[in-house]
């Protein structure tokens, strides 16, 4: 993976990641203005390898699914915890200027998802953590690093649910009795199953570091970079 900046242009973030098919990037500027790029060729029939997509956010087609949540958390609580966010941001000078903090991903790819992927399996989830921190790291000052990844080679996978509170149940099950030894403070399986109904993720609310510290998300189920991250 790759980080950066747009020469010249001040407080702009690039994250990228050199593919078999070409430079993938997020490009984020100071007033939270992002632009996407990609290589087509492996989307458009006849496409030349040097033939790149740049795009906004509001150009990013919609995958129709929604994220879940297996708890909900009291509109008051959630207005709490941005407000308490400001307030903090506001005595270390705002910007997103204080000190980043790290938190230990476990990630777990399941056989679906390295069937899509292959050898680039872990060069894709690298990838998509890369862009996500973009975000978290400005929004939040927080980034994740990732402590272990674990790619199902083998058909014979822990998960076999499609249903997205079912397989999110067996993740946690799975690393909980079998993965305790990673050190994580959150955990993400990425799924190549097609999910039953409109869910395409789904996680426990306020779990970091406790006993349901998991989520997922049918990571590639919308065509675009973008929208995989």
């Amino acid at each position: 993976t790759l980080r950066g900046t747009v020469v010249g242009v001040k407080g702009s973030v690039v994250a990228g990641s050199l593919m078999e098919d070409g430079l993938h990037a997020r490009i984020r500027f100071s007033d939270d203005v992002e632009y996407w790029m990609e290589p087509v060729g492996l989307k458009i029939n006849r496409a030349p390898e040097n033939l790149y997509a740049f795009y906004r956010n509001a150009d990013i087609i919609p995958s129709g699914g929604i994220c879940a949540a297996e708890d909900r958390v009291d509109v008051g609580q959630i207005l709490s915890m941005q407000a308490n966010f400001v307030v903090n941001e506001k005595s270390r000078g705002g910007g997103g200027g204080g000190t980043i903090c790290t938190a230990d991903l476990g990630v777990d790819a399941d056989w679906e998802y390295f069937q899509a992927w292959g050898g680039q399996t872990e060069s894709q989830i690298n990838s998509v953590i890369n862009s996500v921190n973009v975000q978290y790291e400005g929004s939040v000052n927080l980034t994740h690093a990732i402590s272990s990844i674990i790619v199902r080679s083998s058909s014979n996978d822990p998960y076999t649910s499609s249903d997205a509170g079912t397989l999110l149940d067996q993740f946690r099950s799975e690393w909980q009795n079998n993965q305790g030894g990673i050190p994580h403070d959150i955990a993400h399986l990425f799924t190549g199953r097609s999910m039953q109904g409109s869910t395409i993720g789904i996680a426990w609310l306020s779990s970091v570091c406790s006993s349901v510290k998991y989520g997922l998300a049918e990571s590639d189920c919308c065509g675009s970079f973008g929208c995989s991250t």
